[in-house]
């Protein structure tokens, strides 16, 4: 797999695409967490989903923070 940030491309989809990734995540954690048709016994299992979830959305945001300050 190649890593994105290692390229040096001064090309925007760069940036669109870890911000993508980095919503997409944030997005599914909280559908997931609010979520009102889970049953009792999955509750559990939902917010261990959301959990991970949430932590993609943050390695993907930090990579997005990581590319913008080595640009400027």
């Amino acid at each position: 797999k190649k890593d994105m940030i290692k390229d040096k491309h001064n090309d925007q989809r760069l940036l669109q695409t870890v911000l993508f990734h980095a919503e997409k995540y944030w997005a599914w954690a909280n559908e997931a967490k609010f979520s009102q048709s889970h049953k009792p016994s999955q509750k559990s299992r939902i917010r261990f989903f959301s959990a991970k979830k949430l932590r993609k959305a943050w390695l993907w945001s930090k990579k997005l923070k990581q590319i913008c300050h080595e640009k400027t």
